[in-house]
């Protein structure tokens, strides 16, 4: 059987003597454009540079036609991507059917979208082909008791193996190691010259290709990123937002003054705030720019195709034909509105749609005078393949006029090009996808389109505006790094949640060594600070929301001239607490568990989450907290746990604001109607879920459908509250023009940052907070080591405050949603709300000055620098960082269990 889907594009390289691989796909760019540059319009030689992986497959293939025309041997042909994420969604659903034959349980993933997960074990794969092991070693480090993760990734692994022999295709990770066994043997030839530019490092199996090419007589020429010795400025800005834009203004002058001269932006988190640089950039450099007119100058990081005109239109409208009880009026009118539909006389259906006395919810195509041609195919319950599928997408676009009337410009037409052959390729994946129905069919093709990133291509501009990675190896007159922000710089590395951490760790993969990521950190922070004679830096103090920023750590240990101090004045560009602070983490710790104590003065950070660990075990917290220990990454697709309260928070947010306008009570939530709360959850969801990360459409049906029971449950319990109070302040904004609470508690010479999502004034003048939970919540409890500190660290916030109650937006449908601490039960009366006092019975003031105390000492302890690991019950079962405490290790298995059931029976 042969394959339709080619894994790249370009046809076999030409033979040549000196082979230059670069660390990334900007760096061949730029070598290219060099040697362009230095043709200066003679005879144009292009040089043989590529990535690691368009050589090898360039080599790979031009050996496979050779040796298949010569008939000597027939190689298996490497897939293409979007084939290789179909294969290992039919290995996991064969793995689940497995697990459901031996009876073990999987619904947790099997609430997983199937293609986050391919993606995920894919990802899992090509890390660890990279680092040396094979599949073999995979599948037998996986043993009966490990995570349910681990196991289907294991059985997956070993049907998808299955699925490449029978067809005889291999995976394109594989790839390295298959041409390092072949040119070592001979097999291949070997290029006289193989010149590494722009890596660190090399991962074991590029190592190993080297190596093999050495042996067969090839010089072998590494070409690091510079080391760092240039002139560089720290500078210090109050939000992102007027950090990028000053970024812009300097690149601005920079042009002005030598046109000719290359600028660099870096931007540390690229991917996620594309958007916002884009705007910023556009205002300050082209405020008059028309459309169609090319920017000067070049992002990089492509957005997904997805997001593209005219593409984004064109998977609208297909949604909107294809659904069978059409769309809400809100997503209609965009389709009505976008220039890819050739009518553009809105003015009839305007004036029929506002003669109307009500709007309808959803409306169709034919609402709208729009005809298509019939096709039983449309019926979303009709079933075909790919192809004829593909087909019919074509024949509905052409049927409103798709792509408009007007000339498109040089991106949307390059963009409508990637859409045509990405239609393409979801009709070569017909023989593996099976018959599907029509939202399958588009389902599908919009993910394929989410996944495949687009950037369209226009002439070489000077200012480049680039993430941390593809600076590196680069070269420029002048840059600005932008963004050099604790939790931005450097990223986070985390174990591989499909493969055993000791394995990973084993191997040296990412996420498993702190002290050899942050050494792999350092080295990049420096090649960064070598990309240009003179580079600036900076960070932002505080977010737009007011949420204060830490500068990343990187920067303690640079020799940066501070900004302030260039321009002559006194100021420092770093905060001198927090340098003392990275200095004492500097410091060597001892044998018992303890560290350099924090200056006082300070902010402590993590608020209460961070006492929340340290109740928990005080190593915990310090490990989270301090030494950035991950927890591992989630295979779940979002929203996770996390994100889908993220949500929630803000759909509440929005209602409690429009609820609390002209001073209305609490309970005028409780008359929100259901479709007044629908347009701000999808709002909501939309918000959290941008930048190609979509759900599919009964994923987003199913996650908004379980947002409105929620809400609902809320609404229904504020029937019961008294009317006569009001919502003063949500997520530390105030309704009603009052001061609100401080965001801060001072304990022990330290300060605690807080956010409360709710506030609330009593019929009595007094102020409750509510904060809404989505998941477990926890009262402060009582004694000296509190379950969680969050309440009682809101009711320390301010004299006024007399009540402290979650608001339990969990998954059950029954018992009480408000659960806490009153002075007066009636605010809150349900019986979950516990009477005031402590154990002497002197009332909430005296339950107040517990919680004070046990705090008190938390925050003390914590600044004094101890941190012993101290087994809890639960909390160790349940604990992620059990590879850093060794606290197993060292009491053993037998000690470990005695002490937490001890632990238990006094509790």
């Amino acid at each position: 059987m042969s394959l339709s889907l080619p894994s790249h594009e370009p046809s076999a390289a030409q033979p040549s003597s000196t082979i230059i691989l670069c660390a990334n796909r900007r760096l061949v760019e730029h070598l290219e454009a060099a040697a362009l540059e230095e043709a200066k319009g003679g005879p144009i030689e292009r040089p043989s540079v590529h990535t690691v992986g368009e050589w090898l497959s360039r080599l790979w293939l031009s050996e496979r036609d050779r040796l298949s025309l010569s008939g000597e041997a027939t190689l298996p042909y490497p897939i293409a991507e979007e084939l290789r994420l179909l294969l290992w969604e039919k290995a996991i659903s064969e793995a689940l059917a497995q697990a459901d034959h031996r009876r073990e349980p999987t619904d947790a993933l099997r609430l997983a979208d199937l293609s986050r997960l391919a993606e995920g074990m894919a990802q899992a794969f090509t890390l660890a082909m990279a680092h040396g092991l094979t599949a073999d070693e995979l599948e037998g480090a996986v043993h009966d008791g490990a995570p349910l993760e681990q196991r289907l990734f294991a059985r997956a692994l070993r049907f998808y193996r299955e699925a490449l022999a029978e067809r005889h295709w291999m995976d394109p990770s594989e790839l390295a190691r298959e041409v390092a066994q072949r040119i070592g043997e001979g097999q291949f030839p070997a290029p006289a010259t193989l010149r590494f530019v722009g890596f660190r490092e090399h991962t074991p199996v590029l190592e190993e290709l080297a190596q093999a090419c050495r042996k067969r007589g090839t010089t072998i020429e590494d070409r690091p990123p510079n080391k760092g010795e240039s002139f560089s400025l720290l500078e210090r800005w109050p939000d992102p937002r007027a950090e990028l834009r000053a970024a812009a203004e300097w690149a601005k002058r920079q042009l002005e003054k030598k046109p000719e001269a290359r600028i660099a932006i870096v931007v540390c988190d690229l991917h996620a705030r594309r958007s916002e640089v884009l705007t910023v950039l556009d205002q300050v450099l082209c405020p008059k720019r028309k459309p169609g007119q090319a920017r000067p100058y070049a992002l990089s990081l492509g957005a997904p195709l997805a997001q593209w005109f005219p593409v984004r239109d064109a998977l609208a409208w297909l949604r909107w034909l294809l659904a069978e009880d059409g769309l809400p009026l809100a997503q209609a009118r965009a389709c009505l509105l976008s220039p890819a539909w050739t009518s553009q006389d809105h003015a009839p259906l305007s004036r029929e749609w506002k003669e109307r006395e009500a709007l309808p919810l959803r409306v169709r195509p034919e609402d709208f005078g729009i005809a298509l041609p019939e096709d039983p195919r449309d019926d979303p319950g009709a079933r075909q393949d790919a192809r004829i599928w593909a087909e019919r997408f074509r024949v509905l676009l052409d049927a409103i006029g798709f792509p408009g009337i007007e000339p498109l410009d040089r991106a949307a037409f390059q963009a409508l090009d990637r859409f045509e052959e990405t239609l393409g390729r979801f009709a070569a994946l017909s023989p593996f996808l099976g018959a599907l129905s029509a939202n399958e069919a588009l389902a599908r093709l919009e993910r394929l389109c989410h996944r495949r990133l687009f950037q369209p291509q226009g002439p070489i501009a000077c200012l480049q505006v680039l993430g941390p990675l593809e600076a590196v190896g680069l070269s420029f007159d002048a840059a600005w790094i932008v963004g050099l922000n604790e939790g931005r710089f450097p990223p986070a590395r985390e174990p591989d949640p499909f493969m055993p951490f000791e394995l990973q760790k084993k191997k040296g993969m990412p996420g498993t060594d702190a002290k050899a990521d942050a050494e792999h950190d350092r080295g990049w922070w420096r090649s960064l600070l070598g990309i240009a004679p003179e580079v600036r830096v900076s960070y932002a103090e505080r977010e737009e929301d007011d949420r204060p920023l830490l500068p990343s750590w990187l920067i303690a240990g640079a020799e940066l001239m501070a900004g302030d101090e260039a321009k002559g004045g006194a100021a420092r560009a770093l905060p001198s607490l927090w340098l003392e602070q990275q200095r004492s983490r500097r410091e060597a710790m001892a044998e018992d568990g303890r560290r350099q104590p924090l200056p006082k003065g300070g902010e402590l950070r993590g608020g209460a989450q961070r006492l929340r660990d340290h109740f928990d075990c005080p190593f915990r917290g310090f490990a989270l907290h301090e030494l950035a220990a991950r927890r591992p990454r989630d295979p779940r697709p979002p929203p996770d746990a996390r994100e889908f309260g993220i949500i929630l928070h803000k759909a509440l947010a929005r209602l409690a604001e429009e609820a609390a306008t002209n001073g209305q009570p609490p309970d005028s939530l409780a008359h929100l109607s259901r479709d007044a709360i629908a347009p701000v959850l999808e709002k909501a969801l939309d918000s959290q879920l941008r930048e190609g990360r979509r759900l599919p459409p009964k994923w987003e049906a199913a996650v908004l459908d379980e947002l409105k029971r929620r809400i609902e449950r809320l609404l229904e319990a504020e029937k019961a509250r008294p009317a006569d109070g009001a919502i003063i302040a949500v997520e530390g904004r105030s309704l009603d023009g009052s001061d609100p609470p401080p965001d801060a508690l001072a304990l022990e010479g330290y300060t605690i940052r807080l956010r409360c999502d709710r506030i609330d004034r009593l019929p009595n003048g007094a102020l409750a907070v509510i904060d809404y939970k989505t998941g477990q919540a926890r009262g402060p409890g009582r004694g000296e080591k509190l379950t969680d500190p969050q309440l009682a660290l809101y009711a320390l916030l301010d004299e006024r405050i007399q009540a402290v109650v979650y608001a339990r937006l969990d998954d059950r449908d029954e018992g009480p949603v408000f659960s806490g601490y009153a002075a007066d039960r009636t605010w809150f009366p349900n019986p979950r709300i516990e009477p005031p006092g402590d154990a002497d019975g002197n009332g909430y003031e005296g339950l107040r000055k517990g919680w004070r105390e046990s705090l008190s000492k938390a925050v003390a302890a914590i600044g004094e620098g101890a941190f012993p690991a101290e087994p809890s019950p639960g909390v160790c079962q349940r604990c992620e960082l059990a590879a850093s405490c060794r606290i197993r290790e060292r009491r053993g298995p037998c000690d470990f269990t005695d002490a937490v059931e001890e632990d238990a029976d006094e509790s």
